[in-house]
């Protein structure tokens, strides 16, 4: 008997084909995320630096000093939060609406201070594209690329 596997972020039991280690609800959060969480760091979309990169495994040092105020109302590029629908080990999922090029309902998710590095930027990216290839009723699309 194969011993029970669990979510990395939240601990929930995982299907045997679970890409990354994570649950779908999970996965699905750090999928919606990356292209706003990029973005936000300075990361083009692409996944190349955008000026002064961070070393792999380092905080950027601007990044470091600057303050969390994820709040509801606050605008991240065309998103306006909404609120607080969860949190993990590598951020916090909210509940968003993005103002253009069309307005609908989204989930975001937004990295914790200092988790630019060139690996979770990585990570997220790869998760993002295993996401964009999924077609099932419970997992979420991919809205940015």
């Amino acid at each position: 008997m194969e011993p029970k596997r669990s979510c990395a972020e939240c601990g929930a039991g995982l299907p045997a084909n679970a890409p990354g280690g994570l649950c779908p609800r999970c996965l699905v959060g750090m999928g919606m995320k990356l292209a706003a969480a990029a973005s936000a760091f300075g990361v083009p979309p692409s996944g190349g630096a955008a000026s002064e990169p961070a070393q792999a495994g380092t905080p950027n040092e601007s990044t470091v000093r600057a303050p969390i105020t994820e709040q509801p109302g606050t605008v991240i590029g065309r998103y306006k939060l909404l609120e607080k629908i969860g949190e993990g080990g590598f951020g916090a999922v909210y509940m968003a609406d993005q103002r253009e090029p069309v307005k609908r309902r989204v989930a975001l998710k937004i990295l914790k201070l200092g988790m630019d590095t060139r690996q979770v930027v990585a990570r997220f990216e790869a998760e993002r594209q295993a996401l964009a290839l999924m077609d099932h009723p419970n997992i979420a699309k991919v809205l940015d690329g």
